[in-house]
């Protein structure tokens, strides 16, 4: 098989396709990459990369990350992401070099896996006559429902996308699906089944747990006692956050770690319970050392403090982050979310207390081993090449 893979945006939406990306090697299959160029390195050498035209560099979408992320709803968000990833408000060339990129690239291949936010790769491929499956990291949402909500956005990317292909296109602003399969990467075990044949629950796409080495710091923290862990991946710090939770974790009496990527300003001073990491961290090795952990809410991450057995307080940022927030609080896994605008020292501290509570570690456990015993990758693996059988028969 012959399959291109087109993906762009956060880490979380990256990291998927590498592990995706090995797998189908592993299997025998020529793979095509098509991203943004400073994600490269991330995909192995296997893989053909062909950089995506008209895409924004790293530093770019930090600082249209950290623009979302001051904006008063996650319905606001979705226009700065449309302006990054399409140039919407900033007319036609940086999606018409991405379109034309995209055309080129995809031909001459058997079926294509395309990111859910990827509107003008998915309008490449059906212009190319390529099939494609979609790419969501949660199961979708009620279609009428969401075009109530993005209507107006969707209009404007729907006329943007009609003027770069010139043939008429309906957006449905990053929930538009495959007709032929839709690959929610997520566990069905966390997330509730969806009522479309089309729609499939994989379980999520992690890597093997591996006994990678934790940094000599975190390993004699870890020594000293019980721990909790805070970690906000690329999210930027817009409001205070690691100040408030530094603050949570000292009223709650708490031993923390408090992982914060640069840019992300470190909080300073910090008691000696507490400490401050800004590397990455091997998250296989650390999440089940830790006690329990707050964080984002991002697919990647949430699946994997399931799969650790621990329960987590979750603090959604954007996008999806919501959907899983509310889903761990239901599952059990964890207190009532609190929203990144909301942030207050006292309601974080008072629910980082809940995570002490046998029932949270409990579910957490009997959940995490069902999710350990998942391989979504493998799952999506097997439908893609199922797929491209039916297609090329």
């Amino acid at each position: 098989m012959r399959i291109v893979l087109s993906t762009f945006g956060t880490a979380g939406d990256i990291i998927p396709f590498v592990r995706l990306s090995r797998a189908l090697h592993g299997r025998g299959h020529k793979v095509t990459v098509h991203c943004w160029e400073h994600f490269r390195t991330w995909f192995p050498s296997e893989a053909e990369f062909v950089p995506a035209a008209g895409g924004v560099d790293a530093a770019e979408f930090d600082r249209t990350m950290d623009l979302a992320l001051r904006q008063a709803s996650p319905v606001a968000q979705k226009y700065h992401y449309a302006r990054a990833f399409y140039g919407l408000g900033d007319g036609d060339a940086r999606a018409r070099a991405y379109y034309d990129r995209a055309r080129d690239t995809f031909e001459s291949h058997d079926l294509a896996l395309i990111n859910v936010l990827d509107h003008v790769g998915q309008a490449a491929a059906e212009h190319n006559g390529l099939p494609w499956v979609s790419y969501v990291s949660r199961p979708p949402p009620d279609p009428e429902e969401g075009d109530r909500v993005f209507g107006e956005v969707d209009a404007a990317v729907g006329e943007l996308l009609t003027r770069v292909t010139g043939e008429l296109r309906h957006v449905r602003l990053f929930r538009e699906l495959s007709p032929l399969l839709t690959f929610a990467v997520c566990s069905p075990h966390i997330a509730p089944p969806h009522p479309s044949p089309t729609v499939r629950l994989t379980g999520a796409w992690l890597d093997t747990p591996t006994a990678e080495p934790l940094p000599p710091v975190v390993e004699d923290f870890l020594a000293a006692g019980p721990a909790l862990l805070s970690t906000f991946g690329t999210m930027p710090d817009v409001n205070g956050r690691s100040e408030a939770l530094k603050a949570a974790a000292e009223q709650s009496g708490w031993r923390a770690i408090i992982q914060v990527l640069p840019p992300a300003p470190a909080p300073s001073p910090v008691p000696g319970h507490i400490l401050v990491v800004t590397e990455r961290l091997p998250f296989a090795s650390l999440f089940p050392r830790v006690t329990a952990v707050v964080h984002h809410g991002s697919v990647g991450t949430t699946h994997e403090i399931v799969r650790a057995g621990r329960p987590s307080l979750v603090i959604p940022h954007m996008g999806d982050q919501f959907f899983w927030a509310i889903m761990l609080h239901e599952r059990g896994l964890g207190p009532p979310p609190v929203r990144f605008t909301d942030i207050d020292a006292n309601v974080v501290g008072a629910r980082m207390s809940t995570l002490r509570e046998g029932t949270y570690e409990r579910q957490a456990v009997t959940i995490g081993a069902r999710v350990a015993a998942e391989d979504g990758v493998a799952v999506a693996v097997r439908n893609l090449e199922a797929v491209a059988a039916s297609v090329l028969s």
